[in-house]
């Protein structure tokens, strides 16, 4: 299965999912491994156009990171800061 996006925004926003329910503990627990994640972004293979075999034009589709949020603490409680 592969999603492919036909739009791109002028701001891209990635939401990271990093709590998940336990079914053994029926708690939520957070995932705290190290995740690292690229300066410049380019989501040229996720588009219609790579899908379809249209070359590769413009920009619109290329994402440069400007911030990122921390969750500090557990998965019930915490802070966050960028």
């Amino acid at each position: 299965k592969k999603s492919c996006l036909s739009k791109f925004p002028n701001v891209l926003i990635v939401h990271l999912q990093r709590i998940v329910f336990d079914l053994d503990t029926f708690q939520n627990e957070k995932i705290s491994t190290r995740l690292e994640f690229p300066v410049d972004l380019d989501l040229y293979n996720y588009s219609y156009s790579k899908l379809e075999g249209v070359p590769q034009t413009g920009a619109f589709h290329k994402y440069r990171l400007t911030g990122v949020i921390i969750h500090v603490g557990t998965a019930q409680f915490g802070h966050y800061y960028s």
